[in-house]
């Protein structure tokens, strides 16, 4: 009699340690072992309770957790636990401090809709409109990336949350413009990509972040070669001659990258040099010399008749003529055909001087 007596005082004993859980109360447990469908938790009772293998997805046994009691019992008997409420809380927490104080948070891709994506953020879903996710054409959404929080709507069963990626790049593309722009200093080279060519100038890129401005005038030394040349898209390097902060605004130059033919020009004033003419205009004669442009006036086109130079030239005909003037500082090279040619009546007063008899045909009678 005495030992049942003993035996029932410490049953009641442990039914006084034996504590009983109400749906939704928070346990903490530690994960015992694993099955197929379960992990098993000892809660401190005298039978493990359980919960579901995916969401303690990545824990290992011993590992200590905090769960909810869902109220229900598995077809064996067990306590189900439940970590969805804690995370959905947590997580709801977390969007709502992002919320009001304008942080981002990370997101995971679940699933795309018709007019933008479903995103999961550490527990719970958001949706992704396609105009705020940042995408390009034929671009995909990364699994994983970062979003700001743009409407928080609470007053429903299941919160309403819309949130942005393309806040996000652009904030991110803003520091590294930022970056790169306090990198580029004036007089170092970089490559640039040609955005639109106009008649004073190219448009470029600089690592698809920095708009710059590449002058007509600042293209080449060559006159043969003209911006217009450029491409859409094209790649080149140019260096940077001028970076104005306030502005924002750069100034390139291929020119500064090429040797200035005026300095290597071999030839000074007085020498005789052979010209290709390029043009023929009213005023004279536009001719190339070595890799230099210049310049012979009508009047040093000939001794005796220079009215008469548009006939007695043509485009494309190489002329010997004398370097008049060369300034290498301003680029002005003028040159003369009849400075380079002795004068055909200096030349026949030579051979003939005064006195002697000569022959000659009469071309026409002047009445005058």
């Amino acid at each position: 009699m005495e030992n049942y007596e003993k035996e029932f005082e410490e049953l009641l004993k442990e039914t006084d340690n034996l504590m009983y859980y109400h749906k939704g109360d928070i346990l903490e447990g530690e994960i015992v072992k694993f099955a197929d469908k379960y992990a098993f938790v000892d809660v401190g009772q005298k039978t493990e309770s359980v919960i579901n293998k995916e969401e303690v997805e990545g824990l290992q046994e011993g590992a200590k957790i905090r769960a909810v009691f869902t109220g229900k019992r598995t077809s064996e008997g067990y306590n189900l636990l439940s970590r969805k409420p804690l995370i959905f809380r947590e997580a709801l927490e977390k969007v709502e401090n992002a919320y009001k104080n304008q942080e981002k948070v990370p997101a995971k891709l679940k699933k795309q809709l018709e007019k933008g994506f479903l995103v999961d953020l550490g527990g719970i879903q958001a949706f992704l409109p396609y105009s705020e996710s940042g995408l390009k054409k034929e671009e995909k959404l990364p699994e994983e990336f970062e979003v700001y929080i743009l409407k928080l709507d609470k007053n429903r069963k299941i919160p309403n949350i819309v949130v942005s990626r393309k806040k996000v790049l652009e904030e991110e593309k803003q520091k590294k413009k930022e970056k790169l722009w306090s990198e580029i200093k004036e007089g170092m080279t970089i490559p640039a990509k040609v955005v639109k060519v106009q008649d004073n100038g190219a448009v470029v890129i600089i690592g698809d972040l920095i708009y710059g401005f590449l002058p007509a005038s600042l293209y080449s030394w060559y006159r043969e070669k003209s911006i217009k040349d450029l491409q859409k898209g094209q790649e080149i390097e140019a260096k940077v001659v001028q970076k104005d902060t306030e502005k924002q605004k750069l100034i390139l130059s291929t020119k500064a990258l090429e040797e200035n033919p005026w300095e290597k020009f071999p030839y000074s004033e007085g020498d005789i040099v052979t010209t290709v003419i390029k043009e023929i205009n009213p005023y004279g004669l536009v001719v190339k010399v070595e890799n230099l442009q210049g310049f012979i006036h009508k009047s040093e086109t000939d001794h005796l008749h220079p009215e008469r130079f548009k006939s007695k030239f043509k485009e494309g005909q190489e002329v010997q003529a004398k370097i008049i003037e060369l300034d290498r500082e301003n680029q002005k090279l003028k040159l003369s055909i009849k400075q380079a040619t002795e004068n055909p009546l200096d030349k026949f007063l030579k051979e003939h001087p005064e006195g002697e008899t000569i022959t000659a045909k009469i071309k026409n009678i002047k009445t005058k």
